[in-house]
Formats: C-alpha cells, structure tokens, sequence
C-alpha cells in the first residue's frame, strides 16, 4: 500500500514539474488582437495564447477591424 502511495505521488510531482506552466500576465489593459480579430487583454495574454495553440496566430492592430 506504501509503495502504491509513494509511486502515486512520484508520478504527480514528474507531471507538475514537466506540465505546461500557466502564464502570469500583470493585468493591465492594452488590447492586442489576432488576425482573425480576437481581442486579447494584453501582449502578455496573448503570448500565453501562443505558447498553448499548436497553429500560428499572428499578432494584428485592433483598429484594423474596427470598420468590419
């Protein structure tokens, strides 16, 4: 039974060490968006949007879909 326990908790430290870390972004406001026009709070959210998508996005000014 110990070594279950012992082996289980091994496992979830492995996997917290080597999991993805979430981003810590201050929270200021300075809307960026991508080109399809999703709005993103700040540059730093964004970039966390990168790191977790397997496809690019590529960051495009907001003001670029203001008159769609």
């Amino acid at each position: 039974m110990n070594k279950i326990v012992i082996g289980i908790f091994i496992m979830s430290m492995i996997i917290v060490t080597f999991g993805q870390q979430p981003c810590l972004c201050p929270k200021n406001l300075d809307i960026v968006c991508d080109q399809f026009g999703k709005k993103y709070l700040n540059p730093c959210l964004f970039q966390c949007e990168l790191k977790t998508r397997n496809s690019a996005i590529i960051r495009r000014s907001c003001s670029d879909f203001n008159n769609v």
